[in-house]
């Protein structure tokens, strides 16, 4: 198993990918394979999620297999595709929660308000001034990151590996960005 790791996705994309023969047996094959280890990172990846106040960012956590065809080799590409692409007012907030922010800017505090709501208790006008207060908070001291997706990668290694011998070939998981 090779794990190569060069980024973050901004969409929360994770590509897993093998190559080999095309044949419709082998495509059958290894789509249930993919499918199938798809269910398993899937479910991993939605309980090591961080719960905000919504369950955005776990509950948009899905998967589908792709196939293609490299252009040069003419080998059938086969991909699983895990995504997570929550968002609050329009604000992607996956990648931040994965590598932190540093203190400078304040975030939104729009994006917030909902958070704030749900957690402290808060309504109304006393909502949109806690959400003030905590974006003010986090441009002072900045959030720690939380790489929950490497995490759950690391630990779905035997998953990962049966795939792979299932398969006879070697998986290779990229997180890059797009």
């Amino acid at each position: 198993m090779v794990v190569g790791v060069s980024g973050i996705t901004e969409l929360g994309q994770r590509l897993l990918s093998i190559t080999g023969p095309n044949s419709d047996e082998r495509d059958n094959i290894y789509f249930r394979v993919l499918s199938e280890l798809g269910v398993e990172l899937a479910i991993k990846l939605k309980e090591a999620t961080p719960r905000g106040a919504t369950n955005n960012l776990a509950n948009s956590t899905s998967f589908h297999v792709r196939v293609l065809q490299d252009p040069e080799s003419r080998d059938t590409i086969y991909q699983l595709v895990m995504t997570q692409d929550a968002d609050s007012n329009q604000f992607v907030y996956r990648p931040i929660v994965v590598s932190g922010r540093q203190p400078g800017r304040m975030p939104p505090a729009l994006a917030l308000q909902g958070w704030v709501e749900l957690k402290w208790g808060l309504t109304g006008q006393e909502a949109v001034k806690g959400a003030f207060r905590l974006a003010r908070h986090i441009a002072a001291f900045g959030t720690q990151p939380n790489d929950y997706i490497q995490k759950v990668i690391v630990a779905s290694a035997p998953e990962i590996q049966s795939a792979s011998n299932n398969l006879g070939q070697q998986l290779s998981i990229h997180i890059s960005d797009f």
